[in-house]
């Protein structure tokens, strides 16, 4: 398997003659890496995060004599300066075979939450004596993570992001390179802004500079696409396995793709989802509209939202126009609909305040306002905001089918 090669590697060793080569091999093939004698002066004043491989001598500077304990305390605070519990997926490489250490280690880890998914044992001559160490460790890897091939991939994913923001900066700067091309980069970025606002003007310069940031941000996932199809490929046994998803880590999943769960409330963007707070707009919808679906469960009061579908150019062009929205209900069962067309669109499940939910829109309820109110409970992010925006307009430009049959007098 390839390293990590975007600047997730540390080499925790207060010997720097014993890693020396395996430093200068990760400098050959351009692995960055962090390297730390464990001192205080080397260790990172917070956990950087996303570490993906960490080498971990288990006899640092006065450690030698020390009880177990103590040498567990000793490595576990320096660990933790680099991991924390949002770090994400690890390996930890150490440099020695002293189980009972390795174990309380490991232990540890677990009780704070930053327990690594793989941990390999060898001794530290035995790698960095080898012809090529880095050779040497990715065969160990490979080996040890044969059922846990799902790290390779995520690995590898990483790699891939990487590569391609290199690709883009690079090609990018192909365009403005030259005298003053910081100077032809600000004028690109306003061409940028120019092409979503059109013939209207802002005036707030940060305001601008995250619009022209959108559309160079469009342009980047061709080039992630067409990077990751070279580097990304799939593990020897990393077959995709057919089976029962569990209801939670579906939801969580579809949160994860679909939402943005803390949008900034300081302004009301395309498809932020928020409270309904009028109470008697709310008791309509719910007996008027949504009860035709009825399955609540017993004793379930349905959440009242609306959505934002304004489209972006309006809001962008700073229109002085309503904002357009639709209404929709959060429940913990989704509604069974029935035969009652293509006015409904459900998503989920979802994973909102802790327990497993589904929204349901319903495209007859399609209004405008001039000033939005209300909490912000997440956002759609653009796929799924697009496909209901879609779904909307159809349902509201559908041309409808009038047949007109022979008439024929009924029998008396």
């Amino acid at each position: 398997m390839k390293l990590s090669n975007a600047g997730r590697i540390v080499v925790i060793d207060d010997k720097y003659q014993d890693v020396k080569n395996l430093l200068k091999v990760l400098n050959k093939e351009f692995i960055p890496f962090i390297y730390s004698t464990g001192m205080e002066d080397t260790l990172p004043s917070k956990p950087p995060g996303g570490i993906r491989l960490v080498f971990l001598d288990l006899i640092l500077k006065g450690g030698d004599g020390q009880s177990d304990k103590n040498k567990v305390s000793t490595l576990m605070g320096v660990l933790t300066k680099f991991i924390d519990s949002k770090n994400g997926p690890y390996v930890i490489v150490f440099w020695s075979k002293h189980k009972e250490l390795i174990d309380s280690i490991i232990e540890k880890s677990k009780e704070l939450d930053i327990a690594p998914v793989m941990s390999l044992d060898m001794e530290k001559s035995e790698c960095l004596n080898s012809q090529n160490p880095l050779d040497f460790i990715a065969s160990k890897l490979e080996e040890c993570l044969k059922k846990l091939q799902g790290f390779q991939v995520l690995t590898e994913w990483e790699n891939a992001v990487n590569e391609a923001s290199k690709k883009y900066v690079n090609e990018f700067f192909e365009i403005v390179k030259g005298d003053d091309w910081s100077d032809k980069l600000s004028k690109t970025f306003y061409s940028l802004y120019q092409g979503i606002v059109g013939q209207s003007e802002i005036n707030n310069e940060d305001d601008k500079f995250q619009l022209a940031r959108q559309v160079f941000n469009n342009g980047f996932q061709d080039i992630l696409e067409n990077i990751s199809k070279i580097e990304l490929k799939k593990p020897e046994d990393f077959n995709l396995k057919e089976g029962i998803q569990e209801e939670e880590i579906a939801a969580k999943t579809n949160d994860f793709l679909s939402l943005v769960k803390e949008p900034s409330e300081d302004e009301i963007r395309p498809g932020y989802v928020l409270l309904e707070e009028n109470h008697n707009l709310n008791e309509n919808l719910i007996k008027n509209v949504f009860s035709q679906g009825k399955d609540f469960k017993l004793g379930e009061t349905p959440l009242v939202c609306k959505i934002i579908i304004t489209p972006e150019c309006d809001i962008a062009q700073n229109k002085k126009l309503l904002h357009r929205l639709v209404y929709a209900i959060i429940t913990e069962q989704p509604l069974k609909m029935g035969n009652l067309g293509d006015s409904w669109f459900v998503i989920g499940p979802l994973f909102h305040d802790n327990k497993i939910k589904y929204i349901t829109c319903c495209h007859q309820t399609v209004t405008s306002h001039n000033e939005i109110e209300g909490r912000t409970l997440f956002a759609l992010k653009r796929d799924l905001l697009f496909d209901l925006q879609s779904k909307v307009a159809n349902h509201v430009n559908r041309l409808g089918n009038i047949t007109i049959m022979p008439y024929k007098p009924s029998k008396k």
